[in-house]
């Protein structure tokens, strides 16, 4: 057994001075202020952070890696990256590519959930893509963008049985007959990359669309058109109290005061913060590639973001899901109990995981992340097993 001694503990409710926690194998056997006595390998965490471990719905690479590479050592290798950085769980997205590379995607997400040392840190695939409007690709490739279709949809699940998450256009699903096949299923669906306006949108969000795709990013909001104003997607998303909404969090693809409007509307409930970290994130590089490594597909790296080579359209983060958390909490006034739960508690209850993981409860995993004031990640612990991650515990100044 392992007992973590001298720690604030992050909960949902608050942050909890000079707690203990007591791990036994892979789970959590007790937490909490009370003194735990059991015999146990002893680490002082130096009066540092303990949360759950960080889960990321939205990730497509980093560490110079990408899921899209074909390359089982390279989907690794971004897996490893991110729980290096305190994402101890993550969705593998894919983006809007030919059918063959979605297939690759599909295949070695399956060879990887079934015969590897990481699958635990696996919560399934997300298609972000082929079914978006190539009027709102953004950066993904808009000649390959297609209208959703049950039997499309189907040949994708038949050949990955470990896919959880798609992202839709909802004004091209006719009927949105798609959401209600994929929700049937127990899929999550996601609306983004849409040109819907105000009724469309809330039409689908009683409708199958349970969550929302990087607000904000390749969708509508309020407009003036011939001197009035419309109402967009946004606007019906934030007037509705049940969707969950993503929020790229790096300061780039969302200022400050926008993150912190939205949390003030939604709540922490329902806001995740995600990465949508692309190849780039955790190198130094200044060019790179969004998805597979072909011409077509380089990007400049510039003002700590990846842009299209016309710099007209950002093309994904280089951001952690830790350093975004950072930035929330140095520039908004969201506490940080409820940032950390934007990263834990809201994507476990949405992606169906609240029973084993997002949290630090007994009974749960013992998926933990130790973190300084500055959300610097200082140890991960991955299913109980100790990694430092590069910096050890220290005690915090006061």
């Amino acid at each position: 057994m392992i007992r973590l001694e001298n720690l604030k503990l992050v909960t949902a409710g608050g942050i909890k001075e000079n707690c203990s926690v007591l791990i036994d194998g892979d789970k959590i056997a007790r937490c909490g202020t009370e003194k735990i006595s059991e015999p146990a390998e002893v680490i002082d965490l130096k009066g540092n952070y303990l949360s759950a471990g960080f889960i990321d719905l939205h990730v497509h690479g980093g560490g110079g890696s990408s899921f899209m590479d074909e390359s089982r050592e390279d989907f690794i290798s971004v897996i490893k990256y991110h729980e290096s950085q305190g994402t101890l769980n993550l969705m593998p997205t894919a983006l809007t590519a030919p059918r063959s590379e979605l297939n690759a995607f599909l295949d070695i997400y399956t060879d990887i959930k079934e015969n590897s040392g990481v699958s635990d840190n696996l919560l399934g695939a997300h298609m972000e893509g082929p079914y978006l409007n190539s009027a709102k690709c953004g950066a993904q490739n808009g000649d390959l963008c297609a209208l959703p279709s049950i039997n499309g949809i189907s040949l994708f699940l038949d050949r990955c049985p470990y896919i959880r998450r798609f992202t839709l256009a909802p004004e091209l699903d006719e009927g949105f007959r798609a959401a209600r096949f994929l929700k049937e299923r127990g899929i999550l669906v996601s609306a983004g990359h849409t040109d819907a306006l105000y009724d469309v949108m809330k039409e689908a969000l009683c409708s199958g669309y349970e969550m929302i795709t990087h607000m904000y990013a390749a969708m509508n909001g309020l407009e003036k058109v011939n001197g009035f104003r419309r109402a967009g997607a946004v606007e019906a998303i934030l007037l509705n109290d049940d969707v969950y909404v993503e929020l790229i969090a790096d300061g780039k693809h969302l200022p400050a005061p926008v993150i912190e409007l939205v949390y003030r509307i939604k709540g922490k409930d329902r806001v995740i913060l995600v990465s949508d970290a692309m190849r780039a994130t955790g190198t130094d590089c200044r060019e790179s590639f969004l998805g597979k490594k072909e011409e077509k597909n380089r990007v400049i790296i510039e003002d700590g973001v990846a842009k299209m080579k016309n710099k007209g359209c950002l093309a994904g983060s280089i951001t952690p899901l830790n350093k975004m958390a950072a930035f929330v909490y140095k520039n908004t006034g969201i506490a940080l109990f409820d940032i950390i739960s934007m990263i834990t508690e809201t994507p476990a209850k949405i992606c169906g995981a609240w029973n084993r993981l997002g949290s630090v409860s007994e009974g749960k995993y013992a998926d933990l992340v130790v973190f300084d004031e500055d959300i610097n990640v200082l140890l991960t612990i991955k299913r109980g097993r100790v990694k430092v991650t590069g910096v050890e515990p220290r005690p915090l100044t006061s």
